[in-house]
């Protein structure tokens, strides 16, 4: 099933480290500045920051071997998840700030957003070249 492919984590509001050190992520707002803090006891090997133009698609690919991590920093995100060997196994969620997604391989995902938003991205693992997979699919009909 499409829900076993994906996890959906609320981050705490609230500056407590020890969260942290349990392993889960924690998000702020502060002086004027959002603090989004993630952790999940493993070695980061991929990072990225993405900056979203409204109305605009990205991703529609999947990975057999990298888990994508996504977490929104500000903004709402929509995202649109197909399971590579079943195109009918489908979820929609709408990530809004300070929500964490975990996005297994083989499910396939693309991202909109309506307004402005920006989105860490993250994983454990290293991601490769090779394991960018084009998925063609009417994402946003």
């Amino acid at each position: 099933m499409i829900k076993d492919y994906f996890g959906i984590e609320k981050l705490t509001e609230t500056k407590d480290l020890q969260v942290l050190a349990d392993g889960k992520g924690i998000f702020w707002n502060d002086q004027n500045a959002t603090n989004v803090f993630c952790h999940n006891g493993d070695a980061m090997h991929f990072f990225g920051l993405m900056w979203f133009t409204p109305n605009i698609s990205r991703a529609n690919h999947f990975h057999k071997k990298f888990t994508e991590i996504i977490c929104v920093v500000k903004g709402e995100v929509r995202v649109k998840m197909v399971l590579v060997e079943n195109k009918n196994e489908v979820a929609e969620v709408i990530l809004k700030q300070g929500e964490k997604l975990s996005i297994k391989p083989n499910c396939a995902h693309s991202f909109i957003s309506t307004d402005e938003a920006i989105v860490l991205e993250f994983s454990p693992q290293n991601l490769e070249i090779s394991d960018l997979y084009d998925f063609e699919y009417a994402w946003w009909n």
